[in-house]
C-alpha cells in the first residue's frame, strides 16, 4: 500500500523533528520546510496527501500559503498550526481555505487523530468523494452561483470561487436539502463524517466563512439562514 505523504511547513525545528519521527514511525512519508516561500514552492512541486501549515512563518505567513494553494486549485486537506494566543488568526486561516486547525502545544495522539480523520475523507479516497464529486449530477445554480459537481468547484458569474474541501462539502450538503433546517449534529455527521475531534464550533466557523463567500449586495445572509437554537437552512431562492 502506498504511504500517505505529509508536508509540514513550520519554523520550529524541534517540533518538526518530533512530528517527523512520530509520523514516519506510523508509516507516513514526511518532508518539511522552515519558511513560507520554501514551503509554498515545495507544496506546489510535489504531490501531497495533507499539509500542516504554521501561521507565523518567516517570509510568508501560513494564511497566505493556504489561500494561494486554494487559488491554485489544490483540494487536499490543509491543517493550520497555531499558538493559543492567536485566536483571531485561527479564524483567518479557516477563512483562507484551511480545513482545520490544531493549537500548540498539542499531544501527538491528537495530531495523528486529526490527520487520520482528514485522510479518511480527503480527495485520495474516491468512495467518500463520490458523494460530492458526481460526474452525472447536473450543475446546481442559485443566484449568480453554480455548483459544478463534476469538477468539485463553485463558480460565480463564470468565475471560480475559492472554497476549501470542507466548505465545498458543506455547500453540497446544503444544496441537497434546500429549505430544510439542519442542526449542527446533522451537519457534523453528514459533511464531516462525525469525528470526536470536530466540534459544533467548527461547524459555526465553516458556515460563517462559507456564508461570507456567498454574500452578495442583495443577499447579506449568503443564502444560509441561521435558525436560532436549532441550526441552519439553505434558501437558494431567497
Amino acid at each position: 500500500m502506498t504511504k500517505k505523504r505529509i508536508l509540514m511547513i513550520e519554523d520550529g525545528r524541534g517540533l518538526v523533528l518530533a512530528v517527523r519521527d512520530r509520523l514516519v514511525a506510523n508509516g507516513y512519508e514526511f518532508d518539511s520546510a522552515y519558511d513560507g516561500p520554501t514551503g509554498l514552492e515545495l507544496a506546489r512541486s510535489r504531490t501531497w496527501d495533507l499539509i500542516l501549515v504554521d501561521l507565523m512563518l518567516p517570509g510568508m505567513d501560513g494564511e497566505r500559503i493556504v489561500s494561494q494553494l486554494r487559488l491554485d486549485g489544490l483540494l487536499i486537506p490543509l491543517v493550520i498550526i497555531t499558538a493559543k494566543e492567536q485566536v483571531t488568526d485561527r479564524v483567518a486561516g479557516l477563512r483562507g481555505g484551511a480545513d482545520d486547525y490544531i493549537v500548540k502545544p498539542f499531544h501527538f495522539d491528537e495530531l495523528l487523530a486529526r490527520i487520520e480523520a482528514h485522510l479518511r475523507r480527503g480527495p485520495s479516497n474516491p468512495p467518500q468523494d463520490a458523494k460530492w464529486l458526481d460526474t452525472a449530477k447536473p450543475d446546481f445554480t442559485f443566484g449568480d452561483f453554480t455548483i459544478h459537481y463534476k469538477s468539485g468547484r463553485l463558480f460565480r458569474g463564470g468565475q471560480p470561487v475559492v472554497l476549501s474541501h470542507q466548505e465545498f462539502r458543506l455547500l453540497c450538503l446544503f444544496a441537497d436539502h434546500p429549505g430544510e433546517v439542519m442542526g449542527t449534529d446533522r451537519i457534523l455527521s453528514d459533511a464531516w463524517g462525525y469525528e470526536a475531534m470536530v466540534t459544533s464550533r467548527t461547524v459555526y466557523v465553516h458556515v460563517a466563512w462559507l456564508r461570507k463567500k456567498l454574500q452578495t449586495a442583495s443577499n447579506s445572509e449568503g443564502y444560509i439562514r441561521t435558525v436560532r437554537g436549532i441550526g441552519y437552512t439553505f434558501e437558494p431562492n431567497s
